[in-house]
């Protein structure tokens, strides 16, 4: 058998994750959940579907042997709908919920780089400001780093939760602007 880098990713994932899920399916119900972000929709929904098919298929023939330490193992789907900033809110919705142990993420480079530093404090918000070309969220960084703009678009403010105080911001790429440097004043 040929070892690849996929699966020996795969299984290096798998051993470090393995001493916190068991421990954390001990400390579940009846069932172990297992959150996956899939494209359910957008033009990779069809190739989804096949992996949402097997993960279902590999989760029920380990239900059939006995379980998940005895337990019973449930499958929590969340829409990537294949762009970067749906993985994040997919996987920030599944990650919010303290009863789900593990993660079938994407296989998309993209992706796996767009959800990476999801969950991770960014700072506080200070205001919303409107210098005339439209809406930017101006976050104070945790690390003291200056004060950042961010535009207050779908594309990188993807989800605004009021009541919990937390948004998901997706942080534009490093000099991702139309403005040559030398044109600056």
């Amino acid at each position: 058998m040929r070892l690849t880098r996929r699966d020996f990713a795969a299984g290096i994932a798998a051993g470090i994750a393995a001493p916190y899920l068991i421990k954390s399916a001990h400390a579940q119900g009846a069932t172990i959940k297992i959150g996956m972000c899939a494209p359910v929709t957008g033009p990779a929904a069809e190739s989804g579907g096949y992996a949402i098919k097997g993960a279902k298929l590999a989760l029920e023939a380990v239900n059939k042997a006995g379980g998940i330490l005895g337990k019973q193992g449930e499958l929590i789907v969340e829409d990537d709908q294949t762009t970067n900033p749906g993985i994040v809110l997919a996987f920030s919705k599944l990650a919010a919920q303290s009863d789900i142990v593990g993660f079938l993420g994407s296989i998309r480079s993209t992706q796996v780089h767009a959800m990476a530093p999801d969950g991770t404090e960014l700072g506080e918000i200070v205001a919303v400001q409107n210098f005339g070309a439209g809406d930017l969220v101006e976050l104070k960084p945790a690390d003291g780093s200056p004060t950042e703009f961010i535009p207050f678009e779908n594309q990188w403010v993807p989800h605004v939760d009021i009541a919990a105080g937390t948004i998901v911001i997706n942080r534009p790429p490093e000099g991702d602007d139309d403005v040559p440097d030398d044109d600056r004043d």
